[in-house]
């Protein structure tokens, strides 16, 4: 299988089937009363906030800024019980590598939360990261 053939792959199982492990870290990590709100951010949330900056907390030391970029809701039918699955995709400075783990994020309008993010370029760039929810 070809390397791109590869990637495509991930990207879709990772879609497909990481939504539970990030929804639990972000059930876990948003008190309502830091975020304002009883209920996790919905898809249309996170959509108002396309083009803004996350902060990461990294154990390193030093914030690093991620840029949202791309909120999609998934196609898959969900019973009427679980809200919508989404993803949504960062951008990472040129210059910075994140891998693949579970990082508490800030935005001023929703407050602090965890998610998994997983790089979803060719190994030799990794300037894209993902989270998935459902």
């Amino acid at each position: 299988m070809s390397e791109v053939g590869s990637y495509l792959q991930r990207r879709s199982f990772i879609t497909q089937c990481s939504a539970i492990g990030a929804c639990t870290a972000i059930t876990a990590s948003l008190p309502a009363a830091e975020t304002g709100r009883s209920h996790l951010p919905s898809v249309d949330d996170f959509r108002s906030l396309i083009g803004t900056h996350f902060r990461v907390e990294r154990e390193s030391g030093s914030p690093l800024a991620l840029e949202l970029t791309e909120v999609t809701q998934s196609n898959y039918e969900m019973p009427s019980q679980f809200r919508p699955q989404f993803s949504m995709v960062f951008a990472v400075s040129v210059h910075e590598r994140l891998p693949q783990d579970v990082y508490t994020l800030h935005h001023p309008r929703i407050g602090s939360l965890q998610l998994l993010l997983v790089p979803i370029d060719l190994p030799a760039r990794h300037n894209n990261l993902q989270a998935v929810l459902g």
